[in-house]
C-alpha cells in the first residue's frame, strides 16, 4: 500500500495550516451569509441551526487536523524519532515531520479558540 501523503510533501507539512484556514474561512463566509439573509433565526433542536453547523465544522477540522498529526507522527518514528543522525536525508525526514507534527498541534489550538465563541455567542448579534 502506497503512501497517503509522500514523506518530504509540502501538503504534509502545511496541511493543518491549510484545513485551519479553511476552517476559518467557512465559518466567516457562512456566518455572513447566514447573517445577511436571515437564515441565522433558524433552530433546531432548541439551538441556532447556524451554530451547530459550525460546532460540526469544527469538530471535523479538528479530526483532520489529528489524522495529519498522527500521520506525521507516525513518519517521525519511522525516520527514527529523537534519534540523532548524520545521514542528511534521515535527518531531513525527521525535520520535515515533527515541524507537520507541531504545526497540526497549532492549528488545531487555533480552530478550537476560534470555535469556542460557538457556543457562547449567537451566530448574528
Amino acid at each position: 500500500m502506497g503512501r497517503v501523503i509522500p514523506r518530504d510533501s509540502l501538503v504534509g507539512m502545511v496541511g493543518g495550516p491549510l484545513v485551519w484556514t479553511v476552517h476559518f474561512l467557512l465559518i466567516y463566509v457562512f456566518t455572513a451569509v447566514a447573517c445577511a439573509f436571515r437564515f441565522a433565526d433558524v433552530t433546531f433542536l432548541g439551538t441556532s441551526i447556524v451554530n451547530s453547523l459550525m460546532v460540526i465544522a469544527t469538530l471535523l477540522a479538528v479530526a483532520v487536523i489529528g489524522w495529519l498529526g498522527w500521520l506525521a507522527w507516525g513518519r517521525y518514528r519511522r525516520a527514527g524519532g529523537p534519534e540523532r543522525t548524520d545521514d542528511p536525508l534521515l535527518s531531513r525526514h525527521q525535520f520535515f515531520s515533527l515541524v507537520a507534527l507541531l504545526l497540526c498541534v497549532l492549528s488545531a489550538i487555533g480552530v478550537v479558540y476560534e470555535g469556542i465563541p460557538l457556543l457562547m455567542l449567537p451566530a448574528c448579534g
